[in-house]
């Protein structure tokens, strides 16, 4: 999980800081999925493996 943080952290700071930087659709579907992934395995790691 450490390396999609980094990635979807890294593409943030292109959209923030450089001008006319774009996501096409499949970097955001992938950065979508990974950051769903993420929730859901922290919520079970909170919940003590109870699913969403």
């Amino acid at each position: 999980m450490s390396k999609a943080i980094h990635k979807a952290f890294e593409l943030r700071q292109i959209g923030d800081y450089r001008e006319l930087a774009t996501l096409d659709e499949e970097q955001a579907t992938e950065i979508l999925t990974l950051a769903d992934e993420f929730v859901d395995k922290a919520y079970r790691f909170l919940h003590g493996g109870e699913n969403r």
